[in-house]
């Protein structure tokens, strides 16, 4: 992600996710942290955002434009996550949605996630967040390169 990209990303947050996140944070990059962003014809179709620390992973947030869902662009991103996490040595994906989001289960369950706990009320509005992980290795295939 190049940092003109910030203001899309932030844009795309807001209405896919409902959260806001300032554009002076998104053009920094934290320690262990990547971003990718996913680009056709000059739009912004998604982002993903995760960090490797040793031995695993953490996918901390996923978003496609509304526009862009159902059509593999989640999917696209987050094995491009899982390929880019175990060439930096990680063995797992870890990751955590609400409980309340049925696509994006879907999405992460298709993608080889398993459910391996909740947090309960973790959510401002007292939903749950249910927690996911992925199996990884250095085979894991990169689908057509970076996003």
């Amino acid at each position: 992600m190049d940092p003109d990209d910030a203001p899309a990303v932030g844009a795309l947050l807001a209405g896919a996710l409902g959260g806001v996140r300032r554009v002076s944070d998104l053009e920094a990059t934290p320690p262990h942290t990547a971003r990718r962003v996913l680009v056709e014809g000059g739009a912004l179709l998604g982002f993903a955002e995760y960090r490797v620390v040793a031995d695993e992973a953490e996918l901390c947030e996923l978003a496609v434009a509304p526009a862009a869902r159902r059509r593999g662009c989640g999917r696209a991103l987050v094995e491009h996550v899982a390929a880019d996490a175990a060439a930096r040595g990680a063995r797992a994906l870890f990751l955590e949605v609400r409980a309340d989001n049925r696509p994006a289960r879907a999405l992460y369950a298709a993608a080889g996630f398993a459910p391996v706990g909740a947090r309960r009320g973790y959510y401002a509005d007292g939903v749950d967040a249910a927690l996911y992980r992925r199996a990884l290795d250095a085979s894991t295939p990169d689908p057509g390169g970076s996003p």
